[in-house]
């Protein structure tokens, strides 16, 4: 049961992970004009995002974080 609800798990918290990140950077990208969003948000301060943008970017990380750990537990603690 536990191994069926981690493979759930995983792809779910990826897919929604990614999906929140996306969601801030092009919503940051559309407000700003600035198509070069990702690269500017993930290796340089910006001072100029929003506090839903923040929220949905600093989510999707922690969720993406999540699917890493879920995935390691995968392989390593309950190996099929």
């Amino acid at each position: 049961m536990w191994i069926q609800a981690l493979q759930i798990l995983e792809p779910v918290s990826f897919a929604l992970g990614l999906a929140l990140v996306l969601f801030g950077v092009t919503s940051y990208g559309k407000r700003t004009a600035q198509w070069s969003a990702p690269v500017k948000i993930f290796f340089n301060r910006v001072s100029d995002l929003s506090v839903a943008e923040f929220k949905f970017i600093r989510y999707g990380s922690l969720i993406l974080f999540i699917a890493v750990l879920v995935r390691i537990i995968n392989l390593t603690v309950l190996p099929a």
